[in-house]
């Protein structure tokens, strides 16, 4: 399954403003970009990962896929509140353990204070 659609980043156009206007959080594996808007929207989550990274789309899916079910666990136990746009964008492969991720995902964001400890 993926992300919810509530909670899905759609359109590059607000992929791009994030890229542009915010400076990363990383981890080992994953780096996290966090824009705040306004609180009546729901915060919505998105998965990069780059041709130089994985030069064969079958791969990039399939990492995109990975870590889109890790966030879509971490965002259906958890309260998330509303006004962010956040982008998570892969560093390096070959990615970690299902659990590792999970605690990298979780780390970056309570890092972002989106999630709250």
């Amino acid at each position: 399954m993926a992300i919810p659609s509530k909670h899905r980043l759609t359109g590059a156009k607000q992929y791009a403003t994030v890229f542009k206007e915010v400076r990363p959080i990383s981890s080992e594996h994953l780096a996290l970009r966090v824009r705040r808007i306004r609180e009546s929207q729901n915060t919505r989550f998105g998965v990069t990962v780059s041709v130089k990274l994985a030069p064969k789309a079958v791969l990039r899916n399939a990492v995109r896929r990975s870590v889109s079910e890790v966030v879509r666990r971490v965002v259906s136990r958890r309260d998330i509140p509303d006004g962010s746009i956040a982008v998570f964008s892969v560093k390096k492969l070959p990615l970690p353990n299902a659990a590792t991720l999970h605690a990298e995902v979780v780390s970056l964001l309570q890092k972002s204070a989106i999630l709250v400890r």
